[in-house]
């Protein structure tokens, strides 16, 4: 009878500190302190598809947002009301109550990984995961205010302006437009025949880049001329400098070197690169 008591009292004390472990991890303190920084991080692979948003407020009580994609980003300031809706959002889904990692059952090679931080004075709040993640969308909603502001300034900075260069011997003009805010992009390139080739295209904000935009060719070459269903156009364009990179490239440049775009060479047909500054 002893050992059964003595077994009995072991095992309620196995599942009390179970318990009492459990609440612990997921009964975190919520930072007393007001939020001044944020920063996000998500990569599919160590290699490429790297994404960062990050967000900070200034010693002059504005606050400066960020994001990135494969190391090319952009950073504009806001007003320091953006930093009280971002924690707002975080307090509200208690996203100080994450895991410190999340992992799945199973080993997963590659995929994805992210992590965020978050410092209010000096707290600091992290989590971590890899293949793995909580099924709030907390994290997500933060991310979606800091893109919705970058894409609004976008709009206000290129939408309705007019840009042109050139690319070789041949004129180049750019327009942006927005709708339903979307914004997309239309490209022309023309020679000194008149022989005009044109892309258009959303850009693309929330799954990849903040301002890359990938699409197929149009050939509006003459009849004589394969169709051009190979090449890519990438556009990026950063809201704080007057200047635009447009790069070319595709498996089968030849069509629009020897026809389309004069003053291209043979050396030009992996791809060609220009940057073109606003009217």
């Amino acid at each position: 009878m002893k050992h059964l008591t003595l077994m009995t009292t072991l095992l309620l004390s196995l599942f009390s500190c179970a318990d009492a472990n459990k609440v612990s991890a997921n009964s975190k303190k919520a930072p007393v302190s007001s939020m001044t920084s944020y920063s996000y991080t998500y990569s599919s692979s160590p290699a490429y598809n790297h994404n960062e948003y990050s967000a900070k407020l200034l010693d002059d009580g504005r606050c400066q947002i960020g994001f990135a994609h494969n190391e090319q980003g952009d950073t504009i300031t806001v007003d320091g009301d953006v930093m009280k809706q971002i924690e707002a959002v975080y307090r509200e889904h208690k996203i100080h109550n994450y895991k410190d990692k999340y992992y799945p059952d199973f080993e997963v090679l590659d995929g994805d990984m992210w992590s965020y931080s978050a410092h209010f004075g000096k707290e600091s709040c992290s989590s971590h995961g890899n293949n793995a993640g909580p099924s709030d969308r907390g994290l997500r909603e933060i991310n979606n205010i800091i893109m919705e502001l970058l894409r609004k300034n976008y709009s206000e900075k290129y939408c309705g302006s007019a840009w042109e260069g050139k690319i070789k011997d041949n004129k180049l003009t750019v327009a942006f437009t927005e709708k339903d805010n979307v914004i997309s992009v239309k490209i022309d390139i023309a020679n000194g025949d008149g022989t005009w080739v044109s892309v258009a295209g959303e850009l693309e904000f929330y799954d990849n880049s903040l301002a890359s935009f990938h699409g197929k060719l149009k050939d509006q070459l003459s009849d004589s001329q394969q169709p051009v269903v190979t090449t890519c156009i990438d556009v990026y364009v950063k809201p704080d400098a007057d200047e635009i990179t447009i790069s070319l490239s595709g498996n089968d440049m030849t069509p629009l070197i020897e026809e389309g775009i004069e003053g291209a060479t043979w050396e030009d047909r992996n791809g060609i690169t220009m940057k073109i500054m606003k009217k």
